[in-house]
């Protein structure tokens, strides 16, 4: 398949690309918005005997991302998720049905940003976050990673400059972090109204509703061959994108359920509502 950055699914689009370019993706089924109920129901059943799966993982896909547009990532059961397709083909979103990863226990997220200029920023995240936070201004990253890009004398890209800030590792802000991560889930995810709950509180909420996060005792363990790779995707991904775009954002993970790092999308940054790409 010739995959070109002008269909308006750009998830969908970028996951089919860094496949094709040899990169570990979730795979998937894309849903169209505007499916009829008929069709929807085919797929997702199909697809859950497919990979004999009860459970499904639901991406959102379609247009520039705000503050109030629908969240995927989710985990449902087959009947929920379709119900769940179809009010999101109601709202125009596209849906991507994804495998039952569990992003809760994801031992490293990045999400990775190149410029035209060669400015390469990766912010990380450990044990019991989910990138897509990042992007969406929940939390901050626990270590930031950046670099600059310079031409061999075989004309190849490579990095260099490689700077690491480890930021916000006092305990109150890890704590802090911690506390945004559990009521965004509770809130978001699962519709609680955290409003002065403790931690405790919240914790419990999620318990009660098979919910467990498990944070990591130390700094997420990135490792340097993530990051070329994510330099890599990223620089497929501008290529594709050509003048449409000057700034692109990568987003994968190492998860619990598959070997290597996973790549979740590739996309024009400024489709990410919470990036600063100024």
């Amino acid at each position: 398949m010739s995959v070109h950055f002008t269909s308006g699914f750009e998830k969908y689009d970028s996951m089919v690309l860094l496949q094709e370019a040899g990169f570990i993706t979730p795979g998937g089924v894309f849903i169209p918005p505007g499916s009829n109920e008929k069709v929807i129901r085919r797929e997702v059943e199909s697809y859950s005997n497919e990979i004999g799966a009860k459970h499904l993982v639901l991406r959102s896909d379609g247009g520039p991302e705000a503050a109030d547009y629908v969240v995927g990532g989710g985990i449902y059961e087959t009947s929920a998720a379709i119900k769940t397709v179809i009010d999101w083909s109601r709202l125009r979103r596209a849906v991507i049905l994804m495998p039952p990863l569990n992003r809760y226990k994801n031992s490293v997220g990045y999400a990775a940003i190149l410029d035209r200029g060669g400015s390469f920023v990766v912010e990380i995240v450990g044990l019991g976050y989910d990138v897509g936070d990042l992007n969406r201004g929940i939390v901050t990253g626990q270590v930031r990673l950046t670099a600059r890009e310079w031409i061999d004398s075989n004309f190849q890209s490579r990095l260099r400059h490689i700077d690491l800030l480890v930021q916000n590792t006092e305990p109150d802000e890890e704590s802090r972090r911690q506390l945004d991560r559990l009521r965004h889930i509770a809130e978001r995810h699962l519709g609680h109204d955290t409003s002065g709950l403790s931690r405790y509180a919240i914790e419990a909420l999620l318990i009660r509703s098979n919910v467990r996060i498990v944070f990591g005792a130390a700094l997420p363990a990135w490792r340097m061959r993530d990051i070329n790779q994510l330099w890599e995707a990223a620089h497929l991904a501008l290529s594709r994108l050509g003048g449409r775009s000057r700034v692109v954002c990568v987003t994968a993970a190492r998860v619990a359920e598959m070997r290597g790092l996973v790549f979740f999308d590739a996309v024009d940054a400024s489709k990410k509502w919470a990036l600063k790409c100024d």
